[in-house]
């Protein structure tokens, strides 16, 4: 799991290389994820700790730019809509929602099965991560553990 840290890094430096072929530029789209993908995650706050969402199921629905590496999302269960860049297998995205910013990594095991990290920051300043898996199908299982206090 990425830490706040390593992820915004990532984030900026378009991963850990295999995105960008050490070169820090983009590597060309692996694959067009244009679709439907069935996620679920779950998020904690960085300062206390406490969860911020345990297996939460959401859909998000992603369309391709004309030229092939840019694309928009909207994310069903929080309402918030965003954008990013498909480097190799990584799409790299920043999101706004209504009281939150969020940035983070979709890693592409292929086409229709995803991993994801994120980092968000909440209008009052709070900043949390998120951990998730989705995928075209119907259900992508249970996410990646985050240990949180319960609220």
């Amino acid at each position: 799991m990425l830490s706040i840290m390593s992820l915004a890094a990532f984030i900026g430096g378009c991963g850990d290389g295999s995105s960008n072929n050490g070169t820090g530029e983009c590597a060309p789209a692996a694959f067009d994820i244009a679709g439907t993908f069935n996620e679920r995650y779950t998020c904690r706050s960085v300062e206390s700790g406490d969860c911020a969402g345990v297996d939460v199921s959401t859909q998000v629905i992603i369309a391709q730019s004309t030229n092939g590496v840019d694309y928009t999302f909207e994310n069903i269960a929080d309402v918030s809509m965003g954008s990013g860049q498909l480097c190799g297998n990584e799409f790299i995205w920043t999101s706004t929602g209504e009281g939150f910013t969020e940035m983070g990594v979709w890693t592409f095991s292929d086409a229709d099965n995803v991993s994801i990290a994120s980092m968000y920051t909440e209008s009052n300043g709070e900043k949390g991560e998120c951990v998730g898996v989705a995928t075209t199908g119907a259900d992508p299982g249970p996410p990646p553990a985050l240990p949180c206090n319960a609220p």
